[in-house]
C-alpha cells in the first residue's frame, strides 16, 4: 500500500500552516472542523450515545447490586438473631439439665 505516513501528513500540515497568513488560519481551522464533522460526526455521535447508554446501564446495575446487598444484609441479620436465640435456648436447656443432674447427685 502506498499510503501517506502520519509524519508526512504532519509535516505537510505544518508547512501549510506556516505558509498561511494568520488572518486566514481560522477559516482553515473551521474548514478542517467541518471536514472532521462530515467524516466522523455520525461515528462520534454514535459513540457518545453508546457511552451514555453504558453509563446508564452501569448506574442501574449499581443500584440493583446495592438493593440486593441490602436484602442479603437483612437476611444475614435475621439468621444471626435466629442462631443466637437457638444458642441461648440450647444453653438454657443444658444449664437446666446440669442443675437437675446436680440435684440428683446430691440426692444420692
Amino acid at each position: 500500500m502506498n499510503a501517506t505516513s502520519i509524519e508526512e501528513l504532519r509535516s505537510a500540515q505544518n508547512a501549510t500552516t506556516t505558509v498561511v497568513a494568520p488572518e486566514h488560519a481560522p477559516v482553515g481551522d473551521a474548514r478542517m472542523e467541518q471536514i472532521r464533522q462530515l467524516l466522523l460526526g455520525d461515528a462520534l455521535q454514535s459513540s457518545v450515545d453508546r457511552l451514555s447508554a453504558l453509563e446508564k446501564r452501569q448506574s442501574e446495575f449499581e443500584q440493583t447490586v446495592l438493593q440486593r446487598l441490602d436484602v442479603v444484609s437483612q437476611r444475614l441479620d435475621a439468621l444471626s438473631r435466629d442462631v443466637s436465640a437457638d444458642r441461648r435456648s440450647a444453653f438454657d436447656e443444658l444449664a437446666r439439665a446440669m442443675h437437675d443432674l446436680g440435684n440428683r447427685v446430691r440426692g444420692i
